[in-house]
């Protein structure tokens, strides 16, 4: 099977402008996982008590 590669060479210009922005990137992104986390979190939360709710339903029903 033939093999292609492709280089890529990025050059910054305006350094301080690419600072910022690379920055105010890792900023969203922080925010994204925050967010992302809380809400696993939370949907752990519900899906532990209606894992209990079950074990409860299924000791009646036994």
């Amino acid at each position: 099977m033939a093999e292609k590669r492709v280089s890529v060479r990025l050059a910054a210009v305006g350094g301080r402008q690419v600072r910022t922005e690379l920055e105010g990137v890792g900023k969203a992104g922080e925010r994204g996982f925050g967010t992302l986390s809380r809400e696993m979190e939370a949907a752990n939360k519900r899906m532990a008590a209606f894992s209990r709710r079950v074990k409860v339903a299924a000791a009646a029903a036994v």
